[in-house]
């Protein structure tokens, strides 16, 4: 999406600007025609330099820039994800011995059906089903040359065209009380989507929360993991 040139996506050229596509708070379905709005975000600076950062791993599809979401959610409907839903190292070494078979959640928009007035995501459903220990061989589109990526397999109908949806771990009780399956958590991202199949791959969370934490952002709470209520 910001580096089509890295993974070898026709057409080749890298964009100078993506836009946001979001829902506005304020929207009158009876009487107004657009209920979502276009936010630009500048991947080059004045000088050409690119303003994401991504991981020193080449095998690694994620990429991390910084917005001014607090401007964005005066007038949009956005929520963030906290730090404290990635999975601490523990966690996510847990999931890679036994976590095959647990369920997961990812939600993002339908390309044949976006929504015309609004963003309608499409919530979907499935399971981890394998994370193998070396890197994939994946070409972004038939007939390219693909490229190694360090993946997780996710048993879910995730389309092409979802690519950086979130995907949440789910354990039973999770709405409510969760005895002994552990806590909610955002897994990672989807990266691709294998045709033919209800196989998607995703690129863990461990390497978003790494390219953060190698942005030095100084204001940024980095706890992953369970937050202690304070008490009153």
């Amino acid at each position: 999406m910001l580096d089509p040139q890295w993974a070898g996506c026709p057409p080749h050229q890298n964009p100078i600007r993506i836009f946001l596509r979001l829902n506005r708070k304020i929207f009158n379905p009876a009487g107004e025609s657009d209920g979502v709005g276009y936010i630009p975000v500048s991947l080059r600076s004045n000088s050409g330099t690119k303003t994401f950062a991504t991981d020193p791993d080449d095998s690694v599809d994620a990429a991390v820039i910084l917005v001014n979401a607090r401007t964005i959610a005066a007038e949009y409907e956005i929520d963030g994800v906290p730090i404290s839903l990635f999975p601490t190292d523990e966690e996510a070494e847990t999931r890679k011995k036994s976590g095959i078979g647990e369920e997961i959640l990812s939600a993002g928009l339908l390309p044949t059906f976006p929504g015309v007035r609004r963003n309608y995501p499409f919530f979907k459903f499935g399971n981890i089903s394998n994370i193998p220990d070396e890197p994939i061989e994946v070409p972004c589109a038939p007939g390219e040359p693909p490229r190694l990526l360090r993946l997780w397999f996710i048993a879910a109908n995730l389309v092409p065209g979802n690519s950086g949806s979130p995907i949440f771990l789910v354990p039973p009780g999770a709405g409510g009380i969760v005895l002994g399956a552990g806590r909610p958590m955002l897994l990672g991202l989807q990266s691709i989507s294998f045709s033919g199949s209800d196989v998607a791959g995703m690129t863990s969370a461990r390497f978003i929360f790494e390219i953060i934490e190698s942005m030095s952002i100084g204001d940024a709470d980095l706890h992953r993991g369970v937050v202690e209520q304070k008490q009153k």
